[in-house]
């Protein structure tokens, strides 16, 4: 998974998308920590190293241990590998877990969309809308979080200038939602126009910067 910082509203997203799993019947046996000395599982200490289970990546996504995207999917993968490394192919438990590593991509997979694409915010004509969908357009998934991002930090004058800029250059990504709300998708914008808007983004970026102090 690509190096994403957990912001604020990303740690929302990934938080509901916890509970979701855990809401899930088949997720019984992962929402807390194996009490292996009631079961008597003396080896599974020995065999799994890192434990690791829904509540306790909620807990840890809540007191903001998380910095990236890839720490917190470690975890939550952590949690399906160890159940199907210590427990027999093919057993209840093991297709349990199965179930929901299937049901985890799925949902980090749409998550992973809904990131690049947005709140589905509208903008004022002086301001900016953002989508996103994968790389193949030869522009990585951070690199359109990224912009995403920064645009959203730039003033209206800003915001107008990345506006005129898109329309200019590559016309297909820019479209009007109404009279007073325009809409750049970042995932239609090609690879040139891409690396000039972002040029033109961190120049205002810097400049805003140096302005306040």
């Amino acid at each position: 998974m690509e190096e994403i910082k957990i912001t604020e509203e990303v740690a929302k997203k990934l938080l509901s998308l916890v509970e979701e799993l855990d809401d899930n019947p088949k997720s019984v046996e992962f929402r807390q920590p194996v009490d292996w000395k009631s079961y008597g599982l003396t080896d599974y200490p020995v065999i799994i190293q890192n434990p690791m289970d829904i509540g306790t990546v909620r807990e840890k996504l809540k007191k903001e241990e998380y910095k990236t995207m890839k720490e917190w999917d470690e975890d939550i993968s952590l949690i399906w590998n160890n159940c199907k490394v210590y427990n027999r192919s093919g057993s209840d438990i093991y297709k349990q877990a199965e179930f929901m590593e299937r049901l985890y991509k799925k949902k980090v997979g749409q998550l992973k969309n809904e990131l690049v694409s947005g709140d589905e915010a509208m903008a004022d004509k002086s301001d900016e809308e953002t989508d996103g969908d994968d790389d193949s357009d030869g522009i990585s998934f951070e690199e359109k979080i990224n912009l995403t991002e920064n645009v959203r930090k730039l003033t209206n004058k800003g915001l107008t200038v990345f506006v005129k800029y898109v329309k200019e250059h590559c016309p297909a990504a820019v479209s009007d939602v109404d009279s007073e709300k325009i809409q750049v998708k970042i995932c239609d914008i090609d690879k040139e126009t891409f690396e000039g808007a972002k040029k033109l983004v961190d120049d205002h970026i810097a400049k805003q910067q140096e302005e306040a102090t």
